[in-house]
């Protein structure tokens, strides 16, 4: 499945070609808007983010890696903004969203006190970057990024549920 403009912004089925499963929240703003979880372990190219990304309709992509490199070409920092900025796309680096290195494997096994600490962090120092998350998904189609690819596995699931949780008018989807 991926996500088609329609007439009434609702999600379709389409074929994907890039067999990449990816998260969706939706905000029903006007216009219904996505932020999609992208995972950099299922995606092999540059370019094949960034044709992941526009058949979509992404127009901001937020990494959330404390670190944004890549051992795959142009996934880090520098050439991923400068090829998603040559297709119109936004490159963010929210490094506030970031989850710390001594934090990933306990959060990967499922670590609860691990998964509190995070939550902790993006309530209070972090709360200025969800809120700039959700400043941009209420005007246009936003992804985030980083490495893990499990969503439940990933700090990412936390900023999604914390955004879900404050804002009713937002909703994860699973495609």
């Amino acid at each position: 499945m991926c996500l088609a403009e329609t007439a009434d912004w609702t999600l379709n089925p389409a074929h994907d070609t890039t067999g990449v499963c990816r998260d969706i929240l939706l905000a029903s703003i006007i216009l219904e808007v996505a932020m999609p979880d992208i995972r950099i372990r299922d995606i092999s190219s540059a370019e094949n983010l960034v044709e992941l990304l526009q058949a979509n309709g992404v127009a901001v992509l937020i990494d959330v890696r404390l670190t944004p490199i890549s051992r795959k070409k142009g996934l880090s920092k520098t050439a991923l903004a400068a090829a998603l900025q040559a297709v119109d796309i936004e490159y963010v680096h929210e490094r506030e969203l970031s989850n710390p290195k001594e934090n990933r494997e306990p959060f990967k096994r499922g670590s609860q006190r691990v998964r509190d600490r995070y939550i902790a962090h993006i309530q209070n120092g972090a709360a200025q970057a969800v809120q700039n998350v959700v400043a941009q998904a209420r005007k246009q189609y936003v992804a985030l990024l980083c490495y893990e690819r499990e969503h439940n596995q990933c700090h990412r699931s936390c900023i999604t549920d914390e955004i879900s949780s404050h804002h009713s008018d937002l909703q994860i989807v699973e495609l």
